[in-house]
């Protein structure tokens, strides 16, 4: 009976361990919280909100604006805070950068996921 034949890249770099990494916490101003809140109730955005009062209707009852669906509000929440969670899909609180090989990795954690780096 032959042995099985094995192939051996060379050119398969060693792994390298993952370096300690920057924990950052996301700071919201007041105005990006309040446009956050606006959007998920469904109510227009700041951008639509300013092309109605720019042609000079201030209420937003009278503004004939169609709400988005639940998944366009959340790609415009995700805009104001920059992504989402990468272990359940929330949205994110923290970022932890990781500079390893020359690159900067970039992950995106939301309070409940945060790694115990600190």
């Amino acid at each position: 009976m032959q042995k099985p034949q094995t192939f051996q890249n060379v050119n398969v770099p060693n792994p390298v361990k993952k370096p300690r990494g920057k924990i950052v916490k996301i700071q919201l101003t007041e105005e990006q919280k309040e446009e956050i809140k606006h959007i998920l109730a469904g109510h227009p955005p700041k951008k639509v909100r300013d092309r109605y009062e720019k042609n000079g209707i201030t209420d937003i009852n009278l503004m004939k604006y169609r709400p988005p669906g639940k998944r366009n509000r959340l790609d415009a929440v995700r805009k104001i805070v920059g992504g989402l969670c990468c272990t359940c899909g929330n949205f994110n609180t923290h970022v932890v950068k990781y500079k390893t090989q020359g690159i900067t990795i970039v992950e995106r954690y939301c309070s409940e996921h945060v790694p115990d780096m600190i």
